[in-house]
């Protein structure tokens, strides 16, 4: 099985140790069960927190799962705010995964997609300093 996803044996741990908890959608302490991921409020699913990019980004990257048009509705709806980052209890890096998993879905459709891509090569390059 050839790992499609360029990331690091530490990333690829990282992945694995997500028990799926939703701490990275809701809230914790005073704001229990307060729900806090953007995505997650707009998809109403578990595909669409930082668990379940992560159990995406794990299945591309064991080769199960290909990088799909359909995909796009949920990596990009992920702005990348770092909420699950903060709450989370059991692991860190979602965002390093989750940019990892946008730029490959950005290479295998970047023809379709001219205009992400300039956005994503912008903000590579000047580091999200004056665009």
């Amino acid at each position: 099985m050839k790992a499609i996803l360029n990331i690091n044996r530490e990333l690829y741990t990282t992945i694995h140790k997500c028990t799926r908890c939703g701490q990275c959608t809701y809230g914790k302490g005073e704001a229990e069960y307060t729900p806090l991921c953007p995505i997650n409020q707009v998809g109403n699913f578990f595909s669409y927190s930082a668990g379940g990019l992560m159990q995406i980004a794990r299945s591309v990257f064991e080769g199960k799962l290909q990088v799909k048009e359909s995909l796009k509705d949920i990596l990009f709806k992920c702005t990348t705010c770092g909420v699950c980052e903060c709450n989370c209890g059991v692991i860190y890096d979602h965002q390093d995964i989750i940019v990892k998993v946008k730029e490959l879905y950005l290479k295998k459709y970047e023809d379709e997609l001219p205009s992400l891509v300039a956005v994503n090569t912008a903000i590579s390059e000047k580091k999200n300093q004056n665009l």
